[in-house]
């Protein structure tokens, strides 16, 4: 149950990437921030879950996608870490739409909320990485997302 939370709001900030390339604005902005919103209570969901049950099991860790060499783990400190991360983007879900309206000429809310999503997605690989390789490549692809955030102002 854990587990299929986390890798519900996974999936779902993986779709709202998708979302922004496909659909254009203003529908598109608004079902990314629909999804980041949803994404993030799951992600939230999962790990205070995690946290209600982490007494009562006897090996903490759980291992949230396994693709070939890349093994993703949690424990209880990336559910920490989790935990804020997924609290952030709730938080920035719930006023990002309305902020993006209204710098709408100022921001390219496609190029927003494609680097915001890539950006939640590379922050939980960071957390849940359990080898080196795919810690720095993750933390690359963060660093580029924000760097694409910061870019974003245009000026």
């Amino acid at each position: 149950m854990i587990t299929m939370l986390i890798q519900f709001g996974i999936l779902l900030f993986a779709l709202a990437f998708l979302v922004t390339l496909i659909i254009r604005k203003p529908y598109g902005s608004a079902a990314t921030q629909i999804l980041f919103f949803l994404a993030s209570l799951s992600g939230l969901l999962g790990t205070v879950s995690y946290f209600l049950t982490v007494q009562t099991s006897q090996n903490p860790v759980l291992t949230i996608l396994q693709l070939h060499q890349w093994q993703f783990q949690m424990d209880t400190w990336s559910a920490f870490f989790i935990l804020i991360i997924n609290a952030g983007f709730l938080i920035t879900s719930l006023y990002g739409g309305e902020y993006l309206k209204k710098y709408k000429d100022k921001y390219s809310t496609t190029l927003v909320n494609a680097s915001m999503a890539v950006f939640a997605l590379a922050m939980m690989a960071v957390v849940f990485s359990t080898r080196v390789f795919s810690f720095l490549f993750f933390w690359e692809v963060m660093s580029l997302a924000a760097y694409f955030l910061v870019i974003a102002d245009r000026e």
